[in-house]
């Protein structure tokens, strides 16, 4: 059957637009960009999704988040450049548009995650909608429900997807009337 990896594909897009929407159950969370430092990876006004990461995991090149030493409800996102393992694991971060690297090392213990996806503008957008934009309430208006019709789309999609024979049979039929009435035009 045609149909079955139609289906199949359609559900494995939903579960990975639900994941993308509703990242909270698995520890994720979504931050705005509000500097410059990783541009062109991570632009000003972006929305990224951070996934909590076993620092370990963590390689040269991986784009992490931490909070900078003594600023424990600030995050930064920035570009691993090297991984230093002796006592403690520790990395030295910079960011892409950066000349130089962060003038400080990242313990363990600073690191949020890892990001894992970018939306660039989406930040400036619920910005503009005012207070409201920054609510559960409001993202889930403002990402849900274009992800809901998007999600109903595929849907629709994948149950219209029909049988070839049948197709088939419909355009013999339409042409069979164009036929007709071309013949009961030329009678007359």
């Amino acid at each position: 059957m045609k149909i079955l990896p139609a289906v199949l594909f359609g559900l494995t897009d939903v579960v990975i637009l639900l994941f993308l929407l509703f990242p909270f159950p698995f520890g994720g969370k979504w931050i705005m960009v509000l500097s410059g430092s990783m541009t062109p990876a991570l632009q000003v006004g972006g929305l990224v999704l951070v996934m909590p990461a076993e620092p370990a995991s963590l390689d040269v090149g991986d784009i992490l988040v931490h909070n900078p030493p003594g600023y424990a409800d600030v995050m930064i996102a920035h570009r691993v450049i090297e991984k230093i393992e002796g006592d403690t694991l520790e990395f030295r971060t910079k960011g892409d548009a950066n000349e130089e690297a962060d003038a400080y090392l990242i313990a363990e213990e600073q690191v949020v995650g890892k990001v894992l996806y970018h939306i660039p503008q989406l930040a400036y957008i619920i910005n503009n909608l005012g207070e409201f934009g920054k609510t559960p309430m409001g993202m889930l208006l403002l990402m849900g429900v274009p992800g809901v019709l998007i999600v109903a789309t595929e849907i629709r999609n994948i149950f219209k997807a029909r049988n070839p024979l049948k197709i088939r049979e419909d355009l013999i039929k339409k042409r069979m009337e164009r036929r007709k009435k071309t013949f009961k035009r030329a009678i007359i």
